[in-house]
């Protein structure tokens, strides 16, 4: 009898131990799927959201937007002037080199260099010849937007555009004009000038 009683006291004691473990296994999985819901429906909220932002975000087709004002297209002078000024400086670079190496460079590469200088030079006029009236108009402004100078004309109380009256054009005289050759007298000079443009460079050593 004293041999069983224990053992009944063990068996109940198991059954106790296992009743309230169940039970706490029932509610950890209670809890356990409660946050898997509670965390899935916080991604789908985040998700939701995060899709309502992205189609803010994202651009609306023609079609679903009303009709758009006409605005006028403003022009950049800047941005043109500068890729005139880039232009320019091509041209200047080459100019430089082919008026440097004129004399010294090879056929070939003397070729070269006058090429590159014709090229740059047609890129630069081209340039300007494709710009429409109103750009050439702010073009101008901007590369001769200096003032003149009229600081003379305005001491002296002067006309800056001038006037130039001729009465006689006889009275007109050449300042280049020299007086020894106004006294010399060339009615019996006879002599003809012959020659080419190769016995002028072969005569100067060029």
């Amino acid at each position: 009898m004293n041999d069983k009683t224990p053992n009944n006291n063990q068996s109940q004691n198991s059954n106790n131990n296992n009743g309230p473990r169940k039970h706490n296994n029932k509610r950890r999985h209670f809890h356990k799927n409660h946050n898997k819901n509670q965390n899935g429906q916080n991604a789908n909220a985040q998700q939701s959201q995060n899709n309502a932002e992205g189609n803010k975000k994202r651009p609306q087709h023609a079609h679903n937007r009303g009709p758009r004002p006409e605005r006028p297209q403003s022009t950049n002078i800047e941005k043109i002037y500068e890729k005139y000024l880039n232009l320019l400086d091509q041209h200047l670079i080459a100019r430089r080199k082919y008026h440097d190496l004129f004399f010294r460079a090879d056929p070939n590469q003397k070729a070269k260099l006058e090429r590159n200088f014709y090229n740059t030079l047609n890129e630069v006029q081209e340039f300007q010849n494709k710009m429409t009236p109103e750009v050439r108009e702010l073009f101008n402004k901007r590369n001769n937007g200096l003032s003149e100078d009229r600081i003379y004309t305005e001491n002296h109380q002067i006309d800056p555009i001038g006037k130039l009256e001729i009465e006689n054009e006889e009275d007109i005289q050449d300042p280049h004009y020299l007086q020894s050759q106004a006294n010399c007298d060339y009615s019996n000079d006879t002599e003809e000038s012959n020659g080419t443009i190769e016995d002028y460079l072969k005569y100067k050593g060029l």
